[in-house]
């Protein structure tokens, strides 16, 4: 653009040129005025010249002469400069021609170009702001897009406080209502012992109290009671006494009482499969502590069993325990060891359900009078009827009764039953009837009970089982009891002075048993059987389960 301002304006001059002649015989001073061409310059120097001049002053040529005479006349009058003349002038024009056209030529493409040149430029300048824009935009945006992610991200980090609050509180609120629940339930067992504790502190009492009382009137009283809670007979057999401690009968009655209050509903499908389900857990129990284990755990399960009431279950249980005496041989050899299987068995499930006991001593009671211990000894012959020897445990077959042989096997075997029950310990088990019990048992039937046959049965059936571990328990009181049986004080009416006094009336191979069990110390040894094997292979193996 500069390059065309510059240029000098007259050159781009259209107007028609009025064509004059130079007179060359008037020549101006200055040698170098344009149409004056020395003759010691070259045509070179020439255009060099009259380009500055052009430039200068726009070709100038005030200082020459025009003639109006033609170009023959200038030609006739001078005719040295013929080839001057004719050719400078023409040279000179046609150089001036040749620059104007070489301008315009140079200078046209630039006059046509401008206004692309000029788009090219603003193009390039609205580009460079679209693409500032641009970026701008895209800045923004990027801006936007994590100022809108931050937040978020500051919404859900507090969403998550605000969760994790809320977690917590509800956390600690359930921790404190577990908390107040074992206080309370803590609180309700306090009350549940001490009440218990009362009641039994009463009870104590009460007893006490009715010791001191006319003894005879407390024997009635409480016969009274057993007999009226008796399922076959609630009329007293007129001729027959009973021999029991009161503790014992009143024990009795409120465990007959509780058998009665059952409510055994009619035998449905489920039940009789229930039953038999009791039933088998029982029969398939052999002395090894495997088995006893399995068995424990399957009448837990049977017991734990809501479609049924316990107390149900708990006679079902009674009733297939005491079956064993009927449904195994009792002279077999085995047999000891099957009871004292039994005992592992009753005291593990007892110790999960202590209320079981209370049913399992109830038949045991019903079944055979020894047991609680009790004796009913008629006056005369008069007395013996059908129902006596029913009422102390004779069984009937065919409408017969069995022998007596029969009938004080059975007693050995109840006996033997109740006293491995009684015996049984576990290590780290609850036990809820145990040796305490079996101390009670056999002062209350040394000091209460007659020498008869049947008594010697039941006491040396009692002293099998469980003498070694009344021995290990309680050591010179234990054997005190046994001086008492054997009258080695010479105390009146010790027990088997009486056996031997009455003579043919017992059974002399019970008496000889008992004397021999005392005087060979046997309660010194371990019962065979007490100790389980783990297996069927090995022998001896002290039950730990």
């Amino acid at each position: 653009m500069e390059s065309l301002t510059e240029l000098p304006q007259g050159i781009f001059d259209r107007r028609p040129r009025t064509r004059q002649r130079l007179r060359w015989d008037v020549l101006p001073e200055n040698p170098t005025v344009a149409g004056a061409v020395p003759e010691h310059h070259s045509v070179k120097e020439i255009v060099c010249s009259s380009s500055r001049q052009h430039s200068q002053n726009r070709f100038s040529c005030n200082d020459l002469s025009l003639s109006e005479f033609d170009d023959e006349e200038l030609t006739k009058d001078s005719p040295k400069v013929e080839n001057v003349s004719s050719n400078k002038p023409m040279a000179e024009e046609l150089f001036l021609l040749n620059l104007n056209q070489e301008h315009v030529l140079d200078t046209q493409p630039a006059k046509s170009n401008y206004p692309n040149k000029c788009a090219e430029i603003v193009d390039r300048h609205m580009s460079a702001i679209q693409w500032d824009h641009e970026q701008r935009s895209l800045i923004m945006e990027r801006k936007l897009r994590d100022d809108a992610a931050a937040l978020e991200e500051a919404k859900e980090l507090e969403r998550a406080r605000i969760e994790e609050q809320l977690r917590k509180e509800r956390a600690q609120k359930e921790a404190e209502a577990r908390q107040k629940a074992a206080q309370e339930a803590e609180r309700k067992r306090t009350d549940e012992l001490e009440a218990a504790k009362k009641r039994e502190e009463e009870a104590r009492a009460q007893v006490l109290q009715n010791q001191g009382s006319n003894e005879r009137g407390q024997e009635t009283q409480v016969t009274n009671q057993s007999q009226n809670l008796d399922r076959e007979t609630n009329i007293r057999l007129p001729g027959v006494s009973m021999h029991s401690a009161p503790a014992a009968l009143e024990a009795e009655a409120k465990r007959l009482k509780l058998q009665s209050e059952i409510q055994m509903p009619l035998l449905t499908k489920e039940l009789a499969k229930h039953d038999r389900r009791i039933a088998k857990c029982i029969s398939k129990l052999v002395p090894t502590i495997d088995s006893v284990r399995s068995r424990a755990r399957e009448l837990i399960a049977a017991i734990n069993d809501r479609q049924f009431p316990r107390p149900i279950t708990f006679c079902m249980l009674a009733n297939k325990v005491v079956s064993l005496c009927r449904d195994r041989n009792c002279k077999d050899i085995t047999f000891k060891g099957t009871a004292f299987a039994c005992g592992y068995l009753i005291l593990l499930v007892t110790s999960q359900h202590p209320d079981a006991v209370e049913y399992i001593l109830a038949e045991f009671n019903k079944v055979c009078i020894y047991t609680v211990p009790k004796h009913l000894r008629p006056s005369d012959a008069s007395a013996t009827s059908r129902e006596y020897y029913k009422r102390i445990g004779y069984h009937a077959e065919d409408g017969k009764l069995e022998s007596t042989e029969a009938y004080l096997t059975h007693v050995s075997a109840y006996v033997k039953l109740y006293a491995a029950i009684i015996q049984a310990e576990i290590d780290g088990v609850n036990k809820p009837y145990g040796l305490k019990e079996g101390w009670r048992w056999i002062a209350m039937f040394v000091n209460h009970l007659p020498a008869t046959s049947s008594t010697v049965v039941a006491l040396e059936a009692f002293l099998k089982m469980a003498g070694f571990a009344l021995y290990t328990r309680y050591g010179v009181q234990f054997k005190k009891i046994l001086d008492v049986i054997s009258g080695s004080f010479l105390i009146s009416g010790s027990f088997l002075p009486l056996l031997k006094r009455r003579g043919t009336e017992v059974k002399t191979d019970a008496v000889t048993n008992l004397e021999y069990y005392i005087t060979e110390q046997l309660y010194l040894k371990e019962p065979e059987g007490t100790r389980l094997a783990p297996g069927l292979l090995s022998r001896d193996c002290t039950i730990t389960l």
